[in-house]
C-alpha cells in the first residue's frame, strides 16, 4: 500500500475541519472495502484499495461529510466485486447506503467522446438522476483519481478519458462549483491530450513561481497584512492561474502571432486574488490601500461598479506587483455583487447553460437561477446532521435516455416510448410498434425513466400512425408529428 494513502491519514485529514465526525462511520467503511477489495488490483497493478483511500482523500480535501467519504471508500463495491446492494444492506447506515446505491447507478451510464451537445446532455443526465450532490462529488473524485494511473491504459484510451474529462467532467465540476476539481481534471487531462504545450507552461511557471502554493501563500500573507491595517472586514481568496486555463487564453488571444513561450509573459493575471467586503465603499478603500502599497503590474483599473458589464457583473478589477515581484490581478467586490455574480445572470457556471449575450442584460429564466443556487449551495450545510442542503430537485422536470449508440435525448417526464420515437425522427415515430428499454420489450405507450436505454422497434414499409396515440404522446412535437402523417 502506498503510505500516503492510508485510513490514519485520512482521518486525520477529516477530523482536522471536521472535528465532530462519527469516525467510526468512516472506520466501518475501511474495514469492509479492505475485506472486499482484498487481493483486487487496478489495471496499473495497484490495489484497489489505494484508489478506494485516494478517492477520500480527495473528497476530504473540499471538506466533505463522514458518509460521502465512506461512500468514497465504497464506491467500486458493487462493480469490482461480487457483492450486490442486497447483499450490504445491513452493513452500513441507510444515509451511506443510499450514496453507494446511486453511484452505482451512475456508474452504469455509458459515456462516449462526442460533440460538447451530447456532454451537455450528459451532465444534465447526471444531475437529473442524481437525488443527492454528494454522488456527483464522488464519481467526480473517482474520475480524477483515474487520471492519476492514466499512463497504464493504451495511448487511444487514453486520449478519450482525457477528452471526456474535458468534455464532461470538468464541466460538472465547474457547475457544482468545485474549482479545485475542476482545475485537477483539467489540467490533468491536458497533460495528456497537449503534453508539448502542457510541458511549456509547467516549466514556465516552475522557473519563475517554484512552488506555487508557497508562492500565493507569500502573497496572501502580505496582501492579508497590508489589508488588516485599514480596520475593515474582509476575506480573501488567492489562486495560481491552471495551465489549461492558461493554454485556453492563449488561442483566444494569440490569434497565431505569438509563441506560446512569448504569450505567457504578456499575462497578468497568472496569480489572481479576490477580496471581499461589506460595503461599495471598501471596495474603493481597498484598491486605494492597494494601488499606494502596491507598485502597478498595469497601469489600468477595470472598475465594473460604475460601469457594470452588459449581463450585470460588478467588481474592480486592478493589477499591482507584490514585494516579492510578483506580479497579479485582484478583484475586488462586496459579498452582495459576488452573490449576484456567482447566482446571477453573471455566473461563471450559469454561462454553460443558457450562453453568452453580448450587448445587453442577459434575461435569466427563473427556473435556471433556481438550478445555480441549489448547485452552489450545498458547500454550506454539508456537515450539518440536514442533508436536505445535498438535495437536488430542481433538474427534476425532464428525464434524459440513452440511444443505444449512447446518445442522450432529453424529454419531459411521463415521456413514453412514441415521444422517443418521434424525437428519432417521424419516420421512425409513425412506423413504432414497440421498443426495448434496458433490452426488455415494451409498448409504445411505456413511461421512460431517467437513464433507460431505449431502442425503437418499426414495422415494415409505409405506415400510419393512429389517432388513438394522440392520448398516448406527451410532447407537443410529438402530437403535431402524428396530426401531420394523419392528414397525409
Amino acid at each position: 500500500m502506498d503510505n500516503n494513502f492510508s485510513i490514519d491519514n485520512l482521518k486525520q485529514a477529516v477530523l482536522m475541519y471536521h472535528p465532530s465526525a462519527e469516525i467510526e462511520i468512516i472506520d466501518n467503511a475501511y474495514n469492509f472495502a479492505e475485506m472486499a477489495y482484498a487481493d483486487i488490483n487496478r489495471i496499473d497493478d495497484t490495489p484497489l484499495i489505494d484508489h478506494a483511500l485516494a478517492t477520500a482523500l480527495i473528497l476530504a480535501d473540499i471538506r466533505v461529510d463522514e458518509h460521502t467519504i465512506a461512500a468514497g471508500l465504497l464506491h467500486d463495491i458493487i462493480h469490482e466485486t461480487d457483492l450486490s446492494l442486497q447483499d450490504i444492506e445491513g452493513d452500513f447506515e441507510p444515509e451511506t447506503l443510499k450514496l453507494i446505491t446511486d453511484i452505482s447507478k451512475l456508474k452504469t451510464y455509458t459515456t462516449k467522446q462526442s460533440e460538447l451537445a451530447y456532454a451537455q446532455q450528459l451532465r444534465n443526465l447526471f444531475l437529473a438522476t442524481t437525488e443527492d450532490i454528494r454522488v456527483v462529488l464522488v464519481r467526480l473524485a473517482e474520475k480524477i483519481h483515474n487520471l492519476h494511473s492514466i499512463t497504464a491504459l493504451p495511448q487511444e484510451k487514453r486520449l478519450v478519458v482525457a477528452q471526456k474529462a474535458i468534455d464532461i467532467y470538468a464541466p460538472l465540476a465547474d457547475l457544482l462549483g468545485v474549482q479545485k476539481f475542476k482545475r485537477e481534471l483539467e489540467d490533468r487531462a491536458f497533460e495528456v491530450l497537449n503534453k508539448v504545450e502542457f510541458e511549456t507552461i509547467k516549466n514556465y511557471y516552475d522557473s519563475r513561481y517554484g512552488s506555487q502554493d508557497s508562492t500565493v501563500n507569500a502573497i496572501h500573507d502580505d496582501l492579508q497584512q497590508t489589508l488588516a491595517s485599514r480596520n475593515m472586514d474582509f476575506k480573501l481568496y488567492g489562486r495560481m492561474k491552471a495551465k489549461y486555463s492558461t493554454y485556453k487564453k492563449f488561442l483566444a488571444e494569440s490569434e497565431g502571432k505569438q509563441t506560446l513561450e512569448d504569450f505567457l509573459d504578456t499575462i497578468y493575471d497568472k496569480i489572481g486574488f479576490t477580496i471581499l467586503v461589506n460595503s461599495t465603499e471598501d471596495c474603493y478603500r481597498s484598491l486605494s490601500t492597494l494601488r499606494r502599497e502596491f507598485p502597478s503590474a498595469r497601469d489600468l483599473v477595470k472598475d465594473y461598479i460604475i460601469n457594470p458589464k452588459p449581463n450585470g457583473y460588478k467588481a474592480i478589477h486592478t493589477y499591482i506587483t507584490t514585494k516579492n515581484d510578483m506580479p497579479c490581478e485582484v478583484q475586488i467586490k462586496t459579498h452582495i455583487m459576488h452573490e449576484f455574480n456567482e447566482f446571477g445572470p453573471a455566473a461563471h457556471a450559469f454561462y454553460k447553460l443558457v450562453g453568452r449575450k453580448r450587448g445587453s442584460l442577459l434575461e435569466t429564466p427563473e427556473e435556471k437561477i433556481t438550478q445555480m443556487k441549489e448547485l452552489l449551495h450545498w458547500k454550506e450545510g454539508i456537515l450539518s446532521d440536514n442533508d436536505a442542503t445535498t438535495k437536488l430537485t430542481t433538474f427534476k422536470k425532464h428525464i434524459y435516455v440513452f440511444t443505444p449508440k449512447a446518445d442522450v435525448i432529453e424529454l419531459p417526464h411521463g415521456a413514453t416510448s412514441i415521444d422517443f420515437a418521434y424525437h428519432i425522427h417521424t419516420k421512425i415515430g409513425d412506423r413504432i410498434r414497440g421498443a426495448h428499454v434496458n433490452n426488455k420489450f415494451v409498448g409504445i405507450d411505456h413511461v421512460l425513466e431517467n437513464g433507460d436505454v431505449c431502442e425503437i422497434l418499426t414495422r415494415n414499409g409505409r405506415q400510419k400512425p393512429s389517432r388513438d396515440w394522440l392520448r398516448i404522446a406527451k410532447t407537443a412535437a410529438a402530437r403535431s408529428q402524428i396530426r401531420k402523417s394523419l392528414q397525409e
